[in-house]
């Protein structure tokens, strides 16, 4: 039976500034944990005769030739770049914010979005503080800090029809519309 491999297209996905640091941490671990478990089924350093279970890649990534190492970045760079294609968004963990800062982020956003509103007859609802803390750290992580990523939120944008995104928030879709673009902009996806 003919094998047909295929894979997500993700040839338009970046990984951007933020990611590109993680590639060779990536790359490092899939292959060490790769070798550790040829070595739990008895492979070992050798010119590569699988009669004797040997192989000249089971060593740390740290030994490994350019060309081995360069491999293991491809498949990094490819999972990284298929996470980003799915949906789903990595953040750096040096830009976390604490569920207490999230409220203080939340209530500004709200104060300022309150006074915008304030002589409108029908206000929008509130957003739950579970919906918006995941936004909040997505700016925060995307602009690398919160005076940005505040900003960000309170600014509006053609994109979004000249509303802010903290405006956006308490629509149906709106949380989404808002990862998306967040997401374009982590990994330099024009809009």
């Amino acid at each position: 039976m003919p094998s047909d491999p295929r894979s997500i297209d993700n040839s338009h996905a970046e990984l951007g500034d933020v990611l590109n640091h993680l590639v060779e941490e990536l790359a490092a671990n899939n292959h060490d944990f790769w070798a550790r478990r040829r070595i739990g089924e008895g492979r070992r350093y050798g010119a590569g005769d699988d009669a004797v279970k040997e192989s000249p890649v089971v060593v740390p990534y740290n030994e490994l030739p350019d060309s081995e190492k360069e491999y293991a970045r491809e498949n990094a760079i490819e999972t990284l770049k298929t996470i980003i294609d799915l949906g789903w968004t990595i953040q750096d963990p040096k830009h976390s914010v604490t569920k207490a800062r999230f409220e203080e982020l939340e209530n500004r956003l709200l104060l300022h979005d309150h006074y915008r509103s304030a002589h409108e007859i029908d206000p929008p609802r509130r957003p739950d503080l579970e919906q918006i803390l995941p936004i909040i750290a997505h700016a925060v992580g995307v602009f690398g800090d919160e005076k940005k990523a505040s900003h960000w939120l309170r600014t509006p944008l053609p994109l979004l029809g000249d509303r802010s995104p903290s405006q956006l928030l308490a629509e149906q879709g709106g949380i989404d519309l808002i990862e998306q673009v967040l997401t374009r902009i982590e990994h330099n996806i024009p809009s």
